[in-house]
């Protein structure tokens, strides 16, 4: 079989705006999927668990754990979409309410610890029932 010549070959048509090059310094935006991974779900519950550990101690040593928070959400943020992995915020929300009924168990005078765990336990329960939801619906979350 012999190859076509020049004037044989179909014509391809010129693209319609030109080439196609980035300005100098432009950054390209890629839209990434959203991420449905339990380790995502976990990396987004550590941001939870440091937003809510710095609200509680602030007025200590609570805003280096809110730098060090609001930079790593910044990180995951910025890496992917976070999508449905981003109701782990929400269960690392309801964490430390469940170490601090944890903590204050042999307090047995009062449902203080009773209260505090069950809320913590309801709000995760929440969160990973809502994020395994849309992870089964495979809804994109904006």
């Amino acid at each position: 079989m012999t190859e076509p010549t020049p004037a044989e070959r179909p014509e391809v048509p010129a693209p319609a705006h030109g080439p196609t090059e980035s300005p100098p310094g432009a950054v390209a935006s890629v839209a990434a999927p959203p991420v449905t991974s339990w380790r995502a779900f976990a990396e987004w519950s550590l941001v939870g668990i440091g937003s809510m550990w710095a609200s509680w101690t602030i007025l200590g040593y609570g805003w280096v754990i809110a730098l060090i928070t609001g930079g790593y959400a910044v990180k995951l943020a910025l890496a992917h979409t976070p999508g449905p992995a981003s109701w782990g915020f929400v269960a690392g929300l309801g964490l430390v309410p469940i170490y601090v009924g944890w903590a204050n168990r042999a307090h047995t005078e009062s449902m203080t610890a009773l209260i505090w765990g069950a809320s913590g336990t309801l709000t995760v329960g929440v969160a990973v029932l809502a994020f395994l939801w849309t992870r089964r619906r495979g809804a994109p979350v904006d």
